[in-house]
C-alpha cells in the first residue's frame, strides 16, 4: 500500500530557487567580464596595429625610458650617433623638423675590442674594465711574477740591499744589464735620553718626533694645532725614561724646541751599511711585478707610474672562447695594452 507524502516535511522549492537565482548572477558576471576583455583586447589591436606597422617591434627590446622635451634653434646643427637618430626620428616623425641630413663617420674616445683566454692583467686594470662595462671577471690565480709594465718619467736611481740585487738580477735580465755600482754609505743619528715627565713641546717638533720610536701620550689635537700654530706649546707626558735614536733633522727639530722636556745630551751614532746602485733611464719598461714592488719598496722616493695593485699581484682569467666586447677610453686602452704585456686583445674598433 502506498504511502502519502508527509505533510509535515520541509519544502525544497525555496532551495532550488535560490540556487538558479546564484547561478544565474555568476553566468552573466563571468560572461560580462568575457565580452569586457574580448572588447579591450580588441580595442588595442584595433589601435595598436598601425602604431605596429610604422615603427616595428622595437620597442620590445628596449630599456625603459624617460621622455624628455628638448629645445634646439632652428639654424643649429646636431652631431649625434646613428642608432640614437634613428630612436629620434622614430618617436618625431613630423616633417619638417629635421633637414640637411648627412651620413659621416667619426671616431670617438672610445676603444672597443676581446680579451682571448689566456690572458694576465693587473688586478688594477681589470678593476677599470670592471667599472667601464658593468663586467664581474673571474679568474684562475693570481701571480704576482707576471711581467708588468710601468713608465718613469725621469731617470730613476736607485740604492739596493745587496741580497736584494742579486735576487733581482737573477729574476730580471733588465736589472742585469744595467750599470751598478757598490756604495759603503753612512747613516748617522743621535742617541738622546728622554726622561720621565710632564713637559709641552712646540706642535710642530711633536709632528717631526712622531717619526721616532718615542713613546709618548699627548694632550690636545696635534693635527689643529700643528696646522694653524705650529709654534704653540702643547702638554704631553713621556711616561718612563727612554733611549731614542733620532735622525738629524729630528734631533735638530728637538734642540731647536722651546719647550721643557728633558733629555740627556745626544750621541752621534754612525752606522755604515752597503748598497748597490743602478740607474734606470726613463721610458717605459716591463719587470716582474714582485721586482717592481721590491724595487719600490726599498726606494719609497721612486715615481713609476702604472695602474697595478703590487699587493694583490696580476690576474689569469678564466673567459669563454669567446669573450664579451669591452671599451674603454682611448687612454686607459693604450696603457692597458703597454702595461700588460700578457693580455691578449683581438678584434679592436672604435665605439
Amino acid at each position: 500500500m502506498a504511502t502519502e507524502p508527509n505533510p509535515f516535511a520541509p519544502s525544497k522549492n525555496g532551495i532550488v530557487g535560490k540556487e538558479i537565482a546564484q547561478r544565474a548572477v555568476l553566468m552573466t558576471a563571468t560572461y560580462s567580464i568575457l565580452v569586457f576583455t574580448l572588447f579591450v583586447f580588441g580595442l588595442i589591436i584595433w589601435r595598436g596595429a598601425p602604431v605596429l606597422k610604422q615603427y616595428g617591434w622595437e620597442f620590445i627590446e628596449r630599456k625603459p625610458e624617460s621622455l624628455e622635451i628638448v629645445a634646439f634653434d632652428a639654424s643649429e646643427k646636431l652631431e649625434i650617433p646613428a642608432e640614437s637618430f634613428k630612436t629620434l626620428r622614430t618617436y618625431n616623425p613630423a616633417e619638417g623638423i629635421f633637414t640637411d641630413i648627412k651620413d659621416t663617420t667619426k671616431s670617438t674616445d672610445y676603444r672597443t675590442f676581446r680579451i682571448e683566454p689566456g690572458s694576465i692583467v693587473g688586478d688594477g686594470y681589470l678593476t677599470s674594465i670592471e667599472v667601464y662595462n658593468d663586467f664581474s671577471g673571474k679568474y684562475l690565480k693570481r701571480d704576482k711574477s707576471a711581467p708588468v709594465g710601468f713608465e718613469l718619467a725621469n731617470d730613476t736611481r736607485l740604492l739596493l740591499k745587496p741580497e736584494t740585487y742579486a735576487q733581482l738580477s737573477a729574476q730580471s735580465p733588465e736589472i742585469k744589464a744595467l750599470p751598478s755600482e757598490t756604495l759603503e754609505l753612512e747613516d748617522k743619528s743621535h742617541e738622546v735620553i728622554f726622561f720621565s715627565k710632564d713637559c709641552e713641546m712646540q706642535a710642530k717638533t711633536i709632528v717631526t718626533l712622531s717619526r721616532s720610536s718615542l713613546i709618548y701620550k699627548l694632550y690636545g689635537n696635534l693635527t689643529d694645532t700643528a696646522d694653524d700654530k705650529p709654534n704653540e706649546l702643547m702638554p704631553l707626558l713621556i711616561p718612563r725614561e727612554q733611549t731614542v735614536l733620532l735622525k738629524p733633522a729630528e734631533y735638530q727639530a728637538y734642540l731647536a724646541d722651546t719647550g721643557t722636556a728633558k733629555f740627556g745630551e745626544g750621541k752621534e751614532v754612525i752606522e755604515t751599511y752597503t748598497r748597490i746602485a743602478l740607474t734606470i733611464p726613463k721610458g717605459h719598461h716591463t719587470l716582474p711585478l714582485n721586482v717592481l714592488d721590491t724595487l719600490l719598496e726599498e726606494n719609497p722616493s721612486a715615481s713609476a707610474a702604472h695602474g697595478h695593485n703590487l699587493d694583490k699581484g696580476a690576474i689569469h682569467l678564466d673567459l669563454a672562447e669567446t669573450s664579451d666586447e669591452f671599451f674603454l677610453p682611448i687612454s686607459e686602452f693604450d696603457k692597458l695594452q703597454k702595461d700588460n704585456p700578457q693580455l691578449k686583445i683581438s678584434d679592436i674598433g672604435t665605439l
